[in-house]
């Protein structure tokens, strides 16, 4: 498991600090900096045990990233259950105060491949 990323950028910023001798008031900028960085950057990855209440919490570009991932696994490469699929999906999901909010991602996933295939079987 990674660590998150406010922690690299604080460690890496006190190697940088350790080997020169850098003036006070860089110090304080850049230790000033990491924690607003820290303050705007998430904690960890978007991943499928996460729940829909973390989707919502999360940025477009880890939703998209987490949609195209679903696409690959749970689409197997079928071109209606691409990445748009699941983001449309997952968004449905997500909205307003759902009764769905502690659901996980993964079981939200099943559930929209599940009823995508029934509606196709059942309209042949």
């Amino acid at each position: 498991m990674r660590p998150p990323p406010h922690t690299v950028i604080a460690t890496v910023l006190l190697l940088i600090f350790r080997r020169d001798v850098a003036r006070r008031d860089l110090k304080a900028s850049a230790i000033a900096f990491a924690f607003v960085l820290s303050a705007t950057v998430a904690c960890h990855a978007l991943g499928i045990v996460n729940t829909i209440n973390d989707w919502s919490c999360s940025s477009e570009t880890e939703r998209f990233a987490m949609a195209r991932t679903l696409a690959l696994v749970a689409g197997q490469g079928r071109p209606e259950l691409g990445a748009e699929f699941f983001l449309r999906c997952m968004e449905d999901a997500a909205i307003g105060d759902s009764p769905l909010s502690s659901t996980k991602i993964n079981e939200i996933a099943a559930g929209c491949m599940l009823f995508n295939l029934t509606v196709f079987n059942e309209s042949e």
